[in-house]
């Protein structure tokens, strides 16, 4: 295995997800999601869980035949606790089974069949379905195994792998999204049973005489079955008046803390909150009545204040940190390819684009920009969690969220598709080595013995990473001129720079000019004793012979063939016109092309039209990274994207020399072709 090679973080993950019922399909079984693709609202140190497609539809055998359990503690359903002394004491509990589980419409799907023996909890999910509110529903916990990578400009914790079976019982109460979204047909169509007063005998009109003669047996089991019923009635009502008091005090429990949250957020005087309080505190109450008292309160006491400015632009319902992120974001985003994200998360949240950088600090910050970068507004104090200090926190971190959000810029992502991409743990040398291959095994004659294979040799390239970077000035000068346009244009413009930068690094590294010397052979990477070095233009009838030279390329130590294709072809503007001509597709095959030209569009190549090279002829090509490794870059701490830096303190520094703010970029990397086998060039005269 190559030392660069990117393992997987082993992580005991223990995931409780609800199971989603979808519909009863009869009186035992249930249609079910049980994991959906995409994130999930838990996370693992502080970053979302993200279920990929493949690792789902890899633990299809996981779940297929899965026992479901029941395990009844008290008055509630719930998970055994994982240090039970013996959990095999709880085999009978198993109330069905998970069938016919398959991967389709982004989820795991499959089908929850109960037994025979298990017909209360069947009730139980049917009078959940009847009655749109789930009395019990599915949990599951899963193991498995997470890979920490950037999902859409976000860390995230990609779980890789369900590496044991897993647990899926009946619980009181199911994760979020647990609901019974609607009752199948046949369930809908189903009829009561008959009450026992219903039911005559077979011979028509009842008959006094006859239950008088009635053995004193069946009298008994008749009362019997009647105060069961009773029983059955009265717990079932005790049972339901208890759940609406339970649903009565989490509301009133909801309802303080949404009303201490609504005042935390309103900017009131702690005379005008009390108002509001003493109104709701310990009822139960409808969000928009909060709002409108709040709303009464603030222009009363906006009133009374001569200066008028208790009003702010971000409205209630997120925290108010969490709506000042979404409006910045949109400020940086607006003129990105992440328009129409931003632009939607603003509509969704009822703010407006920010116009004024001056008006959005003072009034949700208390920060008076053209009094330097932070100092705080005389006219009023913050007493809420927003203050000056949190402003230069605000300010620095969403800026270096766009960043991330808009990194890299779509037009600078070729690159990737030639490399593979391994983490550093600093700027040390790094060496690369590279096994070469066995022969062919040798005959063992019956009786002989066993002759030893030639170890196969190796080969060594070396690089270590570099720091990119810079800074750029926020001026006294640009932040009183309140030209929210220029300054918005900063973080799109570092991002541009930083991914143009990486682009032209590895791009370079592959031609005639910028091309390293291999380590192993002391030889440059494209060279006749390689055989990976033309002369010939581009042509159709030289792309064959390219394909065929690579599949020549022979294995280190045991010479044998490796059989390389191409996969890319990577040419300057200027030869893009002809590029896309040659390797067009096979079914734009025309009467009077030759036999020749067919075949070179069978090897499916991709043209990559790379933009800074100013040769106007050569061109190269490249295998597939996946299959023949050619080519690594390494990240320093595994930070594929730049990082930026603001400097908030301002009475030293810049801050304090020339009135200005510090955007500090940093991007660290490095990388190189670390086998030649892997690439093919034509140096055209």
């Amino acid at each position: 295995m190559s030392k660069w090679e990117q393992s997987t973080i082993p992580a005991f993950v223990m995931q409780e997800t609800s199971v989603r019922i979808l519909a009863a399909v009869d009186g035992r079984s249930f249609d079910v999601v049980i994991l959906a693709a995409g994130k999930s609202k838990n996370a693992i140190g502080g970053k979302p869980i993200l279920y990929l497609p493949e690792t789902l539809k890899a633990a299809v055998p996981l779940f297929e035949g899965a026992a479901v359990n029941a395990h009844r503690f008290g008055q509630e359903f719930d998970h055994v606790a994982d240090d039970a002394v013996d959990k095999s004491v709880f085999a009978l509990n198993t109330v069905g089974v998970l069938e016919g589980v398959h991967y389709g419409e982004d989820a795991l799907r499959g089908r929850l069949v109960l037994h025979e023996g298990a017909d209360f909890i069947a009730g139980l999910l049917k009078l959940s379905i009847e009655r749109d509110k789930p009395l019990v529903g599915l949990s599951i916990d899963a193991r498995g195994e997470i890979e920490f990578r950037v999902h859409e400009g976000e860390e995230v914790a990609a779980v890789t792998s369900l590496n044991e079976s897993p647990t899926v019982d009946i619980v009181s109460r199911p994760a979020a999204g647990g609901e019974i979204v609607r009752l199948a047909a046949s369930m809908q169509k189903e009829k009561p049973m008959p009450k026992p007063e219903d039911t005559k005998p077979q011979g028509g009109e009842d008959k006094p005489e006859a239950a008088e003669a009635k053995p004193v047996k069946e009298a008994v089991a008749d009362k019997a079955a009647t105060d069961l019923r009773d029983f059955k009635e009265n717990l079932a009502k005790e049972r339901e008046d208890f759940r609406k008091e339970l649903d009565e005090m989490q509301k009133a429990h909801k309802c303080g803390l949404l009303l201490e949250r609504r005042l935390a957020e309103s900017n009131l005087p702690d005379e005008a909150r009390e108002l509001v309080r003493e109104k709701f505190d310990g009822q139960v109450f409808e969000e928009d009545a909060l709002d409108e008292r709040i709303g009464m309160v603030r222009k009363l006491t906006a009133s009374a204040d001569k200066t008028g400015e208790v009003d702010t632009p971000i409205k209630i319902g997120k925290e108010r940190r969490d709506r000042c992120d979404i409006a910045l974001q949109h400020m940086w985003c607006q003129n990105t390819h992440l328009a129409e994200s931003v632009e939607k998360e603003l509509r969704e949240e009822g703010l407006d684009p920010i116009v004024s950088l001056h008006k959005f600090t003072r009034e949700n910050f208390g920060v008076d920009l053209t009094d330097g970068l932070g100092s705080m507004d005389t006219r009023r104090r913050l007493k809420e969690s927003l203050t000056t200090s949190s402003w230069a926190e605000v300010f620095g971190d969403n800026a270096n969220k766009a960043l991330l959000r808009q990194y890299p810029h779509p037009d600078y992502t070729d690159w990737r598709k030639i490399v593979r991409v391994v983490p550093l743990k600093d700027f040390q040398t790094q060496h690369m080595i590279r096994m070469g291959g066995y022969g062919n095994l040798p005959t063992v004659v019956e009786g002989a013995n066993y002759t030893a294979l030639t170890s196969p040799g190796d080969e060594e390239q070396t690089y270590s990473a570099v720091k990119k970077g810079g800074t750029d000035d926020l001026t006294r000068e640009m932040i009183l001129a309140d030209d929210v346009g220029a300054i918005a244009r900063l973080i799109p413009g570092l991002n541009v720079s930083a991914s143009r930068t990486l682009y032209e690094y590895v791009f370079d590294l592959i031609t005639i000019a910028g091309q390293p010397t291999m380590g192993y052979d002391s030889t440059t990477l494209f060279h006749a004793d390689h055989s990976n070095l033309g002369t010939t233009a581009l042509a159709t009838a030289e792309v064959g012979v390219v394909w065929k030279a690579m599949q020549k390329y022979a294995e280190l130590t045991s010479s044998k063939r490796l059989g390389v294709r191409p996969k890319f072809l990577c040419v300057p503007v200027d030869l893009a016109e002809t590029a896309f001509g040659i390797v067009k597709p096979l079914s734009e095959y025309a009467p009077g092309e030759t036999t020749n030209q067919a075949w070179v569009r069978t090897m499916m190549l991709e043209v990559i039209v790379v933009m800074h090279w100013t040769n106007t002829k050569d061109h190269f090509y490249v295998a597939d990274p996946t299959l023949y490794e050619g080519f690594v870059m390494g990240f320093v701490g595994g930070n594929q994207a730049p990082q930026l830096f603001v400097q908030d303190l301002a009475n030293v520094g810049a801050g304090f020399d020339s009135d200005s703010q510090i955007f500090k970029i940093r991007h660290e990397y490095g990388g190189t072709p670390v086998d030649h086998r892997a690439f093919y060039a034509e140096d055209v005269a």
